[in-house]
């Protein structure tokens, strides 16, 4: 009697045992990295029976830890503990994409995947550059157009205008963004619209660009020098300028404003005519 309790209650524990359902203990979410870090992606099944594969775009990776066939991927974790979290090395845009992690079917049961993961890699932009260059051809009064272009950032950057005592210009601002041909990166143009003022007085105007890739913003800086009958004026060096103690010796006088960047050199020039009584 005693002998067959004891087998009744041994073949109840295998029934309980054998219906145990695999299911996810913990799923990926939505990241965010920077190119060139490194990124796991969480997983962590309870009970597995079927194999472990991560997809990504919906394409299998391969069930084998190491995953050969993707020398920066590889499932970490302990079999015992049920962990197959997908380490991704040195992302890429290659890695901008929706993973999933996923156990097959097996011993009767249905295979599960887990919520899609979106991976977000951050580009940093490179470098601002001022299109009509440092040094820009203008006069005093006149209106000067700037544009200021960002290129291959990741989330688009955002660009600022700035005098070079730090005050933003926000006025007379706009701002337009295109993907480039990888659908991804993006060309960001802003373009600033500004009458030379006594406000501008020895000062620099500077783009500013910044996205979440960078830890600091990058510049592009602009600057002026102006001339009168070919000679500089001395500490000249924002968009306008104030001429003083103006005599007959200045009447037709050429007056020339240059401006410099990275992309080249430019300038203008106009008369002035004096008046006297």
């Amino acid at each position: 009697m005693w002998r067959w309790c004891t087998v009744l209650v041994h073949l109840c524990l295998l029934h309980d045992f054998s219906d145990a359902l695999q299911s996810f203990v913990r799923e990926p979410s939505d990241q965010y990295v920077r190119e060139g870090q490194t990124v796991v992606l969480p997983c962590q099944v309870s009970e597995p029976v079927g194999q472990v594969q991560w997809t990504r775009d919906e394409f299998g990776l391969g069930v084998i830890r190491d995953l050969p066939s993707y020398p920066r991927y590889q499932m970490i974790g302990d079999d015992h503990e049920g962990i197959y979290s997908l380490e991704v090395q040195r992302a890429t845009l290659e890695d901008d994409a929706v993973f999933q992690c996923q156990v097959g079917s097996a011993a009767g049961q249905q295979g599960i995947r887990s919520r899609d993961a979106r991976l977000t890699i951050l580009v940093p932009p490179e470098p601002p550059r001022v299109i009509q260059g440092d040094q820009v051809t203008t006069a005093a009064g006149l209106e000067v157009r700037l544009q200021c272009e960002s290129r291959g950032g990741r989330p688009p950057a955002e660009i600022e205008w700035y005098r070079g005592d730090g005050a933003i210009l926000e006025n007379g601002t706009s701002t337009e963004s295109a993907l480039m041909a990888d659908g991804k990166r993006s060309v960001v143009r802003s373009t600033l619209v500004l009458t030379a003022a006594p406000a501008h007085q020895d000062t620099t105007v500077t783009c500013r660009a910044h996205n979440a890739a960078l830890t600091r913003p990058q510049t592009a800086a602009v600057r002026y020098r102006w001339f009168v009958n070919g000679e500089p004026l001395p500490g000249q060096t924002d968009s306008s300028t104030t001429l003083r103690a103006v005599g007959r010796h200045l009447d037709n006088a050429s007056v020339l404003c240059q401006v410099t960047n990275a992309a080249g050199t430019g300038s203008g020039a106009t008369q002035i005519n004096v008046l006297c009584e």
